[in-house]
């Protein structure tokens, strides 16, 4: 899990190369053999490389599988992750009714100290609130996902925050 999270750091940063070495690191190690909360975050990381690197298809396939995986096996721990990625793929790919219920659930049902979940999940749901026009309903949930990506230390959800609230003012404008 720590490596499938480091490599999934890796690539929002844009260290690919670090991130896929964590993942063969992980293959390596697990072989065939994977545990289920092991093979979860694995789709889940493979599927952030993928998305880093703007192939929204592969990455939708990899971070579908990873989020089947944790809830059809019970990996509780890898679900909330899986389904706020999940998310923010279907946002990008303007799935917003299949992006709704993932949404649900994370904010919903996650723990409140995973803070990974929930400061993509905040942000997917501010950037949706946003881009339909309205900030002012958006900034909580934008509150939301700083405080949270603070906690978990995630710079990278940071400056997609603060990108994504200049992009989506000047789009309204």
């Amino acid at each position: 899990r720590a490596l499938c999270r480091q490599a999934s750091h890796f690539a929002r940063h844009g260290l690919i190369e670090q991130a896929k070495s964590a993942i063969a690191d992980v293959r390596k190690t697990y072989g065939n053999s994977l545990e289920p909360e092991v093979a979860a975050w694995l789709f889940l990381a493979e599927g952030i490389i993928q998305f880093s690197q703007g192939e929204f298809d592969a990455a939708h396939d990899r971070v579908t599988r990873g989020y089947g995986i944790s809830e059809a096996l019970n990996a509780p721990l890898a679900r909330p992750s899986c389904a706020a990625w999940l998310a923010h793929i279907k946002f990008n790919l303007n799935e917003y009714r299949g992006m709704l219920p993932l949404l649900r659930f994370v904010l919903k049902d996650a723990p409140r100290d995973d803070h990974q979940a929930l400061a993509r999940a905040s942000l997917v749901l501010a950037d949706a609130v946003h881009f339909a026009g309205d900030f002012l309903l958006a900034r909580p949930w934008y509150d939301a996902a700083r405080q949270h990506a603070t906690q978990e230390g995630d710079d990278a959800t940071m400056s997609a925050l603060l990108h994504n609230v200049a992009a989506f003012r000047a789009t309204n404008a």
